[in-house]
């Protein structure tokens, strides 16, 4: 049988155990953060990968481009060279379908082999690329 000294201590012995757990506890460095889910390592800004084509438009005008697709659509562009003053840097805008850089005043829209280039409020000019 249990001793009513032992009866009348347990829960004070049972209390200052938690309480020293506690405080022990409380003395203790916070455990490190999780490690963060495997992921692949973002494309590096100076790896784009670079298409070229050269389209000839029902006008008359050539078109050399460049396309670069960058790591983020605000990265990717095309570089345009029509043989009249510095090259064209049109940015990338979401097409539904094909391609679609665009400036305020330059457009160059497209699917496959075909294209449209359009310049300021003229009617835009058919062009099919030649490789």
């Amino acid at each position: 049988m249990s001793s009513p000294i032992w009866g009348r201590l347990a829960p004070s012995v049972i209390l200052a155990g938690m309480i020293a757990g506690c405080a022990a506890e409380r003395d203790l460095p916070p455990p490190p953060p999780p490690a963060p889910d495997p992921v692949a390592a973002p494309p590096s800004e100076d790896v784009n990968s670079v298409y070229t084509a050269t389209y000839v438009c029902d006008d008359g005008t050539r078109l050399d481009v460049r396309f670069i697709n960058g790591p983020t659509l605000e990265d990717s562009r095309a570089v345009v060279s029509t043989g009249e003053g510095a090259p064209l840097v049109l940015p990338q805008k979401i097409a539904a379908s094909g391609i679609w850089y665009a400036t305020p005043r330059h457009e160059l829209r497209g699917k496959g082999r075909d294209a449209t280039w359009t310049v300021g409020r003229r009617t835009a000019a058919h062009c099919q690329a030649t490789d």
